[in-house]
C-alpha cells in the first residue's frame, strides 16, 4: 500500500493504525584504513501514525540518529549493520515520546 502522508489521501481500510513515514537522507560512509575501518551513519527521518478508520493523523514528527563503529576487518554485513542501527535509533526516538504511546494505546482499545 502506498501512502503520500497527506490526511486527505490516507488509505481507508479496516486496521486501526497505519504507520507510515519517509526517509530525507541516509548518509552511509566506510573508510578502509591499513589498521581498522570506520563506519558511519546518519538518517533523518519523518515518521507518521496515523488513526485509518477515522482518517486522522496521531503524529507527525521528523527524527534524526546517527551510528558509527571501527572495526579491524571489513564486511558488508558490518555496513548494513550500521544502517540498521541508525534507523532503528531513530524510530526508538519516536517512541520515547509519552505523547506518541498515549495515541497508539488510545486507538488500539
Amino acid at each position: 500500500m502506498q501512502w503520500d502522508l497527506k490526511e486527505e489521501n490516507m488509505p481507508k481500510g479496516e486496521s486501526k493504525l497505519i504507520i507510515g513515514g519517509d526517509i530525507e537522507e541516509l548518509e552511509v560512509n566506510c573508510w578502509r584504513g591499513v589498521f581498522s575501518h570506520a563506519y558511519t551513519t546518519s538518517v533523518k527521518m519523518t515518521v507518521v501514525f496515523a488513526d485509518s478508520v477515522n482518517g486522522t493523523k496521531l503524529y507527525r514528527g521528523k527524527v534524526a540518529a546517527s551510528s558509527s563503529q571501527n572495526d579491524v576487518s571489513f564486511s558488508e554485513e558490518m555496513l548494513s549493520g550500521q544502517i540498521s542501527n541508525a534507523l532503528g535509533d531513530a524510530i526508538e526516538k519516536v517512541f520515547k515520546e509519552k505523547n506518541v504511546s498515549d495515541k497508539i494505546q488510545g486507538i488500539m482499545k
